[in-house]
């Protein structure tokens, strides 16, 4: 029997490829049968399996016939495409020959580490160019990165490297370079001049625009006025003119034809003198005609330009008679903004162009939105003082003499004009003052800067009339709210009655005036009714009645007033929408 031998352990080897250690294993059956030079193949074989590389190109260093070394190195040979070149010998040859253009381009060429010289140059470029900046940020100068493009050793533009002795470097196509750059900087500082001078034209042309656009609203509100009041004066020439025709010439009747400042804009009102009132017409006493009728005193004056410290606050006072609903204070008449409508309830402080404050609810009123404004009410005979500032833009109140406070202000004063106006419900009576004399409350403090309204009013206001909504005054003060045959009919103009014989005008003053019957106010039983044109069989007084009799706006349409009225069935007081409420309405 034969001694058994244990086997052999397998060699192994310690192996460097390219900064690495690889620990091979090699059978020893492999290496007895093997030549001495078989180990090197396997090593390079298993590395090639290991790592890819071709076993061609794979060369082993190190390694003896001895098997105690077991330590060797294995890298890659390959061969070079190419060497570091020849090509400025190239250029050498090719700028001594006779007629050649000169060579001012290396960068093709390398340095004697295999680096292609415009890749050195750029380097050197781009560090001075940062310190040309870093220096163009200290000093503030603006040539700094010109003058290093320019400065180099070789005389080249951009070229900071040396060149061949061989080269003939001319300055001329430096100066060539130069002249360029400087006609292109030329040309950019023309097209930034141009810039600049189309930005001062538009800065030109958008001010020439404001200057003609402020222009333009001053003449507006300049002809605004002047049609105003050549409306109030044609409707004074056409009253007197109508008088003439109608009535026998006496000093009893004839009215002075005089303009009148003071113009109802919705409703009708009654316009009469007080026994306080002085030859100039300064307190007159108006008694609403209408739901809801509202005036307006037009200023013809400009605030004088004296002192700032002066002149500066407009004031007038009214003295609630009957104490009450009423909207006192200001309005913008000359745009849009203001439309009072008698229908509808709106008046003083009901929309955009004005602001007006009612004590008897102490309330104030701007753009339809209403706001508490202080707690006291007023009462029969207290009197409201109203004051504008036109340079801070502020509106603010008293109530006989304690002021109320700032209740408005608005941003531009400059550009809106505000006169006085006032609002009041059917049968109030409000008392005017608006010259200084006959104010009961004026500020006494720094009282130089209050002005009277008075002063800025060119023509006096005409007292002892009823003022209708259109402008026109009618002569009976007992019965103010009727009007004329002709303006109920319709049917004459002012030149027929200009043409129409004596006995013919004589006939019409024997007819006996027909009165409107009074509107009967009184609630309706809505649940008789099944649809809104059952309503509208009652017709337009009727409804008005019933609505006025539940505090409803009463304006509109037959149609529309059946509506709101058929609108409001079965529901309770207190559930009424707000856009259908009157101003005197309460739960």
């Amino acid at each position: 029997m034969m001694p058994c031998h244990p086997p052999e352990r397998p060699q192994q080897w310690l192996v460097e490829f390219e900064h690495k250690t690889h620990v091979l294993s090699l059978p020893c059956n492999l290496l007895l049968e093997s030549t001495a030079t078989e180990p090197a193949a396997l090593i390079l074989e298993d590395i090639s399996n290991r790592t890819g590389w071709p076993v061609s190109r794979l060369l082993l260093e190190g390694h003896d016939d001895s098997n105690n070394n077991h330590c060797c190195r294995v890298r890659v040979q390959s061969s070079l495409r190419g060497g570091k070149g020849g090509f400025g010998t190239l250029l050498k040859s090719s700028a001594r020959q006779s007629g050649a253009k000169l060579t001012t381009d290396f960068g093709a060429c390398r340095d004697l580490q295999g680096r292609r010289l415009r890749h050195v140059n750029d380097e050197i470029k781009l560090r001075k160019w940062r310190e040309a900046q870093e220096r163009e940020k200290q000093t503030g100068g603006k040539t700094e990165v010109t003058d290093a493009m320019f400065d180099t050793p070789s005389g080249l533009f951009n070229w900071h490297l040396m060149v061949p002795s061989w080269a003939d470097i001319s300055k001329k196509s430096t100066r060539k370079i130069q002249r360029q750059f400087k006609r292109m900087q030329q040309e950019e500082e023309q097209l930034e001049q141009e810039k600049r001078n189309a930005r001062a034209q538009r800065e030109r042309s958008v001010t020439m625009y404001v200057q003609k656009a402020t222009a333009t609203s001053n003449q507006v509100k300049t002809n605004v006025m002047s049609a105003v009041k050549q409306g109030l004066q044609a409707q004074q020439d056409k009253k007197r003119k109508r008088e003439e025709a109608e009535e026998a010439p006496s000093d009893l009747f004839q009215k002075e034809d005089r303009p009148n400042s003071l113009c109802t804009l919705s409703g009708d009102v009654v316009v009469e003198g007080t026994s306080k009132q002085s030859a100039k017409n300064n307190v007159i006493q108006i008694q609403s005609q209408s739901d809801f009728s509202t005036l307006v005193l037009f200023l013809d004056k400009e605030v004088p330009k004296g002192d700032k410290k002066k002149s500066s606050i407009l004031y007038y006072e009214v003295k609630v008679v009957t104490g009450g609903l009423a909207q006192i204070g200001w309005a913008n008449v000359t745009t849009s903004d203001f439309k009072p409508n008698t229908e509808e309830g709106d008046g003083v402080g009901d929309d955009k162009g004005s602001f007006g404050y009612d004590g008897s609810r102490a309330l104030k009123f701007h753009n339809g939105a209403e706001e508490a404004y202080d707690k006291s009410q007023w009462k029969a005979g207290d009197v409201v003082g109203c004051q504008y500032n036109v340079k801070t833009g502020e509106v603010s109140y008293s109530l006989n003499g304690k002021d109320l406070g700032v209740a408005f202000t608005f941003s531009d004063p400059t550009k809106t004009v505000l006169f006085p106006a006032l609002s009041c419900n059917g049968g109030e009576i409000l008392e005017l003052h608006v010259a200084k004399e006959d104010m009961e409350h004026l500020p006494t403090k720094d009282s130089e800067k209050y002005i009277a309204v008075q002063d800025l009013i060119a023509v006096s206001i005409v007292a002892d009339d009823s003022v209708t909504n259109n402008g026109e005054q009618n002569d009976d003060n007992k019965e103010p709210a009727a009007k004329d045959d002709d303006e109920k009919d319709g049917a004459k103009t002012k030149g027929d009655e200009a043409d129409s014989p004596p006995e013919e005008q004589a006939e019409e003053k024997k007819e006996p005036e027909t009165k409107k019957a009074p509107i009967k106010v009184e609630a309706l039983d809505l649940a008789k009714f099944e649809s809104v044109a059952a309503l509208e069989e009652l017709g337009l007084d009727r409804l008005k009645g019933a609505l006025m009799a539940i505090g409803v706006k009463c304006g509109g349409s037959l149609n529309e007033r059946a509506a709101r009225l058929f609108s409001l069935k079965g529901l309770e007081r207190k559930d009424y929408p707000k856009k259908v409420r009157a101003k005197n309405f309460v739960e």
